[in-house]
């Protein structure tokens, strides 16, 4: 066995080892930081990716720093492939030239600038992009580089079309419905009244609300059978008879 002396101990191994401790408290801070870094870049990462857009950064001489999947399939390039270099070599010339604009006004407006540009991403097949750039700036207000977002505009453009869709048949059931609502309300009332004992005075105001319920039958079955017509000839089953018309009456 080894007999440690107390007396062995002084000033100088005791500030030997309050350094070491530093030392070693030093590196697991340092540990700690490095992990929180990697984490929050791993969770840029994450949201880079999940963005439906084509997205990618780049310094402010144009070097790629960053890009997601959907701007790789949108463009046909790889990450591994592109990341470092400038996008001007890496872009097809319109989308190049276009992004290159779009940084001259981002620069001059200090904030966001966006075109909308077609792509002919294949032979015969065209996409309608819509490109902006923004700069990035660190907290001090320097500026570091630029994120420049694609976006597919046949999308955005088809949910509006749907929307503006949903509207018209929101519209023409409403339409719809009023006047249908119109002719049955009216020959309901009448055969109340034609069924009420007392209410109908001669057989001249019995024909007359027959007469009117009869019309209003007719206007009914009308508007039924162009709701039919209507639908028939959305699904393609409509029937149509070609024959030579007077234009004359037909203006009228």
């Amino acid at each position: 066995w080894v007999d440690y002396e107390t007396s062995g101990f002084n000033i100088y191994i005791a500030l030997a080892l309050k350094m070491l401790a530093q030392e070693v408290a030093s590196s697991f801070s340092l540990m700690n930081l490095t992990n929180k870094i990697k984490e929050q870049r791993d969770f840029m990462e994450c949201i880079i990716a999940s963005v439906p857009s084509g997205l990618f950064a780049t310094k402010m001489d144009g070097t790629i720093v960053s890009i997601n999947s959907n701007a790789e399939i949108l463009f046909n390039v790889n990450r591994k492939e592109v990341v470092g270099k400038p996008y001007m070599e890496v872009f097809p010339e319109k989308i190049a030239s276009t992004i290159y604009t779009l940084r001259i006004n981002a620069e001059r407006t200090g904030g966001v600038s966006e075109t909308e540009v077609e792509y002919e991403f294949s032979e015969g097949n065209i996409l309608y992009l819509g490109i902006n750039a923004s700069i990035i700036y660190s907290e001090s207000g320097k500026k570091l580089g630029y994120v420049i977002i694609c976006r597919d505009l046949a999308i955005s453009r088809e949910v509006v079309k749907l929307r503006e869709l949903d509207a018209m048949k929101n519209d023409f059931v409403s339409l719809v419905s009023h006047e249908l609502r119109t002719p049955l309300s009216s020959i309901i009332s009448y055969t109340e009244l034609l069924l009420t004992p007392g209410m109908v005075d001669s057989p001249e105001e019995s024909n007359e609300f027959l007469n009117i319920i009869f019309q209003e039958g007719h206007r009914l079955a009308r508007l039924i059978n162009d709701i039919l017509d209507l639908s028939k000839s959305e699904s393609g089953k409509m029937d149509y008879i070609f024959a030579p018309q007077d234009i004359n009456s037909i203006a009228k």
